[in-house]
């Protein structure tokens, strides 16, 4: 078995490089070829089958999820108080982010109108549909709608999310 290409990622390279005074060329980045990802991956497939494998990274989660709930525990009133100390709080400018986010309560209706109107005016030709088996552009979407996007409104778009985001959540909790 041949074995995997053990190398730091190109940020990391460059950087131990320069620390030894040599340059970084792409040309020193080695990439395996098909049969050494093939290999590489059966080995991890098989070390992840192994009992003992999963007894010690179920343990080793649960001993870091305790780790950051002490963590959370001791520092969340510091984490608060610094929060609240930002002037100019709101979703721009956030410093603690949830990342369990719905992908449909991401864009309102305005922001969805200004993203259609913006990419109409900047690249119009672009392909957004495939129509049994041919490519339809923006430009003859709107033009087989009878539309144009400057007479779109909010109201025109008729997007609700509301029914939408709790099937999501039905869905994301079976």
């Amino acid at each position: 078995m041949k074995l995997a290409y053990q190398r730091f990622p190109r940020t990391a390279s460059q950087f131990l490089r320069q620390m030894e005074g040599d340059v970084f060329k792409i040309e020193d980045e080695v990439q395996p070829d098909y049969n050494t990802f093939i290999d590489d991956m059966n080995f991890l497939i098989a070390l992840i089958a192994q009992g003992p494998t999963k007894t010690y990274t179920h343990r080793r989660l649960k001993f870091l999820m305790s780790k950051f709930n002490v963590h959370e525990m001791l520092n969340e009133m510091e984490e608060m108080k610094e929060l609240k100390m930002n002037p100019h709080r709101d979703f721009y400018n956030c410093r603690k982010v949830d990342t369990h986010i719905h992908a449909a309560a991401c864009m309102n209706q305005k922001h969805l109108l200004r993203f259609i109107k913006k990419s109409y005016r900047l690249d119009a030709d672009r392909v957004v549909h495939n129509l049994k088996g041919k490519e339809v552009t923006m430009r003859e979407l709107f033009q087989s709608l009878n539309l144009h996007p400057y007479d779109l409104t909010v109201d025109s778009l008729d997007v609700h999310a509301v029914g939408f985001l709790i099937e999501i959540d039905q869905i994301h909790w079976m």
